[in-house]
């Protein structure tokens, strides 16, 4: 599984090291985690641990043309849109890797349609 970026290559870090505005275009193999095999109590993830996605939706954009934004200033930080991960990480191994052991990879990536986040805890 691979990503690209038009401006630059998607990392899987997704806040920025110094202040400032980072917008990019990406494409490559998508990833959208769309329902949980039941609730957490909680609020834990469905990425890391039990209940895990139980549906998802996979594809590969062509194009780079899903939208990606991140910004920092001081210690707070933001990002929405088209956010990189990498699929090949022991976080995923339990829901999506094992259905999906043909392409997954060390070094595979994929984006995330839409997520943002927002944290004032950046280093």
């Amino acid at each position: 599984m691979r990503t690209f970026g038009l401006f630059n290559p998607p990392t899987t870090s997704p806040y920025r090291a110094t202040n400032g505005i980072t917008f990019d275009l990406r494409g490559g193999d998508v990833v959208q985690p769309l329902a949980w095999t039941a609730s957490n109590p909680d609020g834990s993830s469905a990425w890391f641990m039990p209940p895990y996605f139980k549906r998802w939706l996979r594809f590969y954009m062509p194009l780079p043309i899903l939208p990606w934004l991140s910004i920092r200033v001081g210690r707070f930080g933001f990002y929405f849109g088209a956010k990189c991960f990498g699929v090949d990480s022991e976080a995923y191994k339990d829901w999506f890797a094992k259905t999906a052991q043909s392409d997954v990879y060390v070094g595979s990536r994929a984006v995330m349609l839409l997520t943002a986040r927002f944290t004032g805890k950046l280093q």
